[in-house]
């Protein structure tokens, strides 16, 4: 069984499928963009996920400026009736892995789902190959119910460009906007040898 088949309890209810490895000529790709980006704070940017505008690199050190490159932090919401997500996503960096971190960290990404308690459940991750593009199947072989979904980005590399594969005839859209009275949570860490670390889950 791959680990990526889907086996998730949603409620009380336990969920199995039994399905092939979806086929990638079957897959509808969308910009993810088009969907509700968490954790980066400006929209003036060389590149839609920065983290620091574009104005910064003027201002801070050039460590500072890299590191904000890095799409740590950020993420992806979408709701979605399919039974498999797939991610295509683009990197900045050649280098994959870092000498204290694994490449799925580092240049990898993240998926969980919304269960019916409202609480987060980790699905999959992306896996990264190569340079620069990298196509991975997160998850497969669920149930046809419209679920939420969240995406996270890498730690340690940074993306130009991200886009979710569904199955064609899956709908698939924003996540609603958080309450404008939930104030954010920052994470912040240091590492004694590596500078600055960062964590990312729910």
């Amino acid at each position: 069984m791959d680990r990526r088949q889907f086996v998730l309890a949603l409620g009380s209810t336990s969920l199995w499928a039994q399905a092939p490895s979806p086929s990638m000529a079957d897959v509808e790709w969308h910009d993810a963009k088009q969907f509700t980006i968490e954790g980066l704070r400006f929209r003036d940017t060389k590149s839609r996920y920065d983290r620091l505008p574009a104005r910064a690199e003027a201002v801070v050190r050039p460590e500072v400026w890299n590191l904000s490159r890095d799409s740590a932090g950020a993420l992806v919401r979408f709701v979605a009736n399919t039974t498999a997500i797939h991610a295509r996503w683009t990197l900045t960096k050649k280098v994959l892995a870092g000498p204290n971190m694994t490449a799925i960290a580092a240049s990898g990404l993240d998926l969980y789902v919304r269960r019916d308690s409202g609480h987060w459940h980790w699905l999959g991750v992306g896996r990264p190959t190569r340079f620069p593009v990298n196509t991975d199947v997160l998850v497969y072989g669920m149930p046809k119910e419209q679920r939420e979904y969240m995406l996270y980005l890498p730690l340690y590399n940074g993306v130009t460009s991200v886009e979710i594969g569904v199955p064609k005839f899956s709908a698939i859209a924003p996540a609603a906007a958080r309450p404008a009275a939930q104030r954010p949570l920052v994470f912040y860490g240091t590492s004694i040898t590596q500078g600055a670390s960062a964590s990312r889950g729910a």
